[in-house]
């Protein structure tokens, strides 16, 4: 006679945890380690873009929101758009429904590109490179966007990005960004991460230091300190 057993799901996630499961642990160590502080500049952290678990948070870190978002402000759109940190590539991935797009991306990680890779988007539309000199030819696109990327970057290269955004791309570009939700400028803060953590105000002026002109939408995303913002800079 068989006895039935009683499996305790608990111990078989510990034992093979999904990457979603495995990236919120991270997430959850990670902040239980360092509460919400403001930093120094200098004390900035970018060993996590080689992280593998942090690979597995961006896997659906847009979902429900900042990724829908994204396929209505590119819907019926035409052209090569590209993909300014492209992180795991979800992102192109969803925009090669519109059959009139040609979706590129770049990051800085290989760790992330060679993600972006496996989930079937194409070597040739992939390219290892720096946002603050990117390795494309003046006017090579169509339209561009970042997604919860510029916040990880300091004031100068913040700036250099924009005017490399205004030099590769014809058209648009829209900036999806995190905004302080109490309206301060608290500069680097440290949670399980580095990040700029700043007003819409401090934002806005960074646009409009590169673009004559600047739309602000509210954007859906949010988290504990910040609010979702998409800034659609204009040439003019």
């Amino acid at each position: 006679m068989h006895t039935a057993r009683i499996v305790d799901m608990n111990s078989v996630k510990r034992m093979f945890p999904s990457p979603l499961f495995r990236a919120m642990r991270w997430v959850r160590r990670r902040r239980q380690i360092s509460l919400p502080q403001q930093i120094d500049a200098s004390c900035r952290e970018t060993e996590i873009f080689w992280n593998d678990e942090f690979a597995d948070l961006l896997e659906t870190w847009g979902a429900n929101n900042a990724w829908n978002e994204l396929l209505f402000l590119f819907a019926g759109r035409t052209g090569r758009v590209l993909d300014i940190g492209c992180g795991v590539g979800v992102a192109i991935s969803l925009l090669d429904r519109f059959s009139k797009l040609e979706a590129w991306g770049f990051d800085l990680s290989e760790k992330l590109v060679n993600r972006a890779v496996q989930r079937g988007v194409g070597t040739g539309r992939l390219t290892i490179g720096e946002a603050t000199k990117m390795p494309f030819a003046d006017a090579s696109f169509a339209w561009g966007y970042t997604l919860g990327m510029l916040h990880y970057l300091t004031d100068e290269e913040i700036i250099k990005v924009l005017r490399e955004c205004d030099r590769v791309v014809i058209g648009s570009t829209f900036h999806q960004i995190p905004v302080d939700r109490q309206g301060n400028d608290m500069g680097w803060v440290k949670t399980f991460q580095t990040v700029q953590n700043n007003s819409l105000a401090w934002w806005e002026a960074k646009f409009r230091s590169v673009y004559p002109s600047v739309e602000i939408l509210d954007s859906s995303w949010a988290d504990d300190m910040s609010l979702g913002k998409w800034a659609i800079c204009n040439r003019g």
